[in-house]
């Protein structure tokens, strides 16, 4: 949600510098530059994003786990020694 609002803002923002620019440039030649910029991206392939998606996934898998148990162990400190 927040990432949505952030991505809404900079489209705002980019909008705003078209229009109001003081340079003339118009809405054609933004998205000229938009389609140019995009084909300079080097997208990752297939393979590659599953790998990621996977690491990111293995990581966040690790951590929950390193969280709960730290968690369970406060939970027990504190039953046994405060209540």
């Amino acid at each position: 949600m927040t990432y949505l609002v952030i991505e809404y803002i900079i489209i705002l923002y980019f909008l705003r510098e078209v229009f109001l620019n003081k340079n003339n440039m118009n809405i054609i030649k933004y998205l000229r530059s938009v389609v140019k910029e995009f084909n300079n991206v080097k997208w990752p392939t297939k393979k590659m994003t599953i790998l990621f998606t996977l690491g990111v996934m293995g990581i966040a898998t690790v951590v929950i786990i390193y969280l709960g148990l730290l968690d369970f162990a406060f939970v027990e400190l504190v039953n046994r020694f405060l209540i």
